[in-house]
């Protein structure tokens, strides 16, 4: 199954609420808290090397390792991140909106990975049939 990223915002910015989709070049003039990963080559983030094969220049005012901390930053006002959608499904906040990005070619892949030589319970059974 695939995602989209989209852009998290804190409820309490001005925001033209019939503006309830943004382009990746808008993310310029936007505060970003930003999810990395760290490997033996450096910092990674995959938005970040969408951006740069875009043109697109991301305001990153604060990176972290944890989306619970970005979300807390977002939540507070600090900026916004761009994440998975699913991502908020795991920290809610009414103190968070969230704005699609329509033209981000980032897509978050779910897979589902099983033994199938160790027998399911039903619930899990049904949980795999959801996908």
């Amino acid at each position: 199954m695939l995602e989209p990223y989209v852009l998290f915002i804190p409820s309490k910015w001005e925001w033209d609420s019939s503006r309830a989709t943004i382009h990746m070049m808008d993310l310029e003039d936007i505060p970003l808290v930003m999810f990395v990963r760290e490997n033996k080559y450096g910092k990674y983030t995959a938005f970040q090397d969408t951006c740069n094969k875009l043109g697109v220049k991301p305001n990153i005012i604060c990176e972290s390792h944890d989306a619970a901390i970005i979300f807390s930053f977002v939540a507070a006002g600090m900026g916004g991140a761009v994440l998975p959608r699913s991502t908020f499904a795991i920290h809610p906040s009414d103190d968070i909106k969230i704005v699609e990005i329509e033209d981000c070619p980032l897509q978050n892949k779910i897979s589902l990975i099983w033994d199938k030589n160790r027998p399911l319970s039903k619930g899990a059974q049904r949980f795999i049939e959801m996908f």
